[in-house]
């Protein structure tokens, strides 16, 4: 590995270090660093693509998210994950920008993949946010069900999983089993965490 391949490396760690600190601008800004290195290891530069738009989304910079994990996406990396986690990177931001239509179709191209099974779940639980928009109410229960059923152990990923279905199963008038999955999202998050404020005010 040469020199500026080598730096890049060692600026890619640093910048997943902040990532996984939650300081999100500074982890957009070591990123930066290493796609101006323009590194000749695909996976690499795809990964800071990845990152980089995982970090604009918290920062709320959603065009510029979409465009990095549009740069992902197009460098192809062979790791199947990679390629995945961009396309879900690219459904939330999109989502959030309101583009639903997008946002499931770049879900089910995650899903279709067959990724890590982090990234499935999440995948899922993303899609099933815009389903339910778009009335596709039995279609969602479906996908965070999935999720459930993939990830148990996983707290974010349940907590999520059951809003998205209480909400699901409200529009369907099934009132029961929707107050039955907030109470569930009650049992496994503290008050002050936002999912369970959101649960609470579900519930009425």
């Amino acid at each position: 590995m040469g020199d500026s391949q080598h730096e890049a490396a060692t600026i890619y760690d640093d910048g997943v270090a902040m990532f996984e600190e939650s300081r999100w601008a500074e982890a957009v800004t070591a990123f930066a660093e290493v796609i101006e290195f323009e590194p000749s290891d695909t996976e690499l530069l795809a990964l800071a693509y990845v990152n980089r738009s995982t970090a604009l989304s918290q920062l709320e910079r959603m065009e510029e998210a979409v465009a990095d994990a549009t740069a992902a996406i197009d460098l192809q990396p062979d790791d199947i994950d990679i390629l995945a986690q961009a396309y879900v990177n690219r459904s939330i931001a999109v989502s959030r920008l309101e583009r639903v239509e997008e946002a499931v179709a770049d879900a089910t191209a995650a899903i279709d993949l067959q990724p890590d099974v982090d990234i499935l779940a999440a995948a899922y639980v993303s899609r099933s946010v815009d389903l339910i928009f778009l009335e596709r109410t039995d279609e969602a229960i479906a996908d965070v069900t999935a999720a459930i059923d993939l990830k148990p152990d996983d707290i974010d990923i349940l907590a999520q999983a059951y809003v998205n279905r209480s909400i699901a199963l409200s529009i369907l008038q099934r009132t029961d089993d929707a107050v039955a999955d907030l109470r569930i999202v009650l049992d496994l998050l503290p008050p002050t965490h936002e999912l369970n404020r959101q649960a609470l005010a579900l519930l009425g």
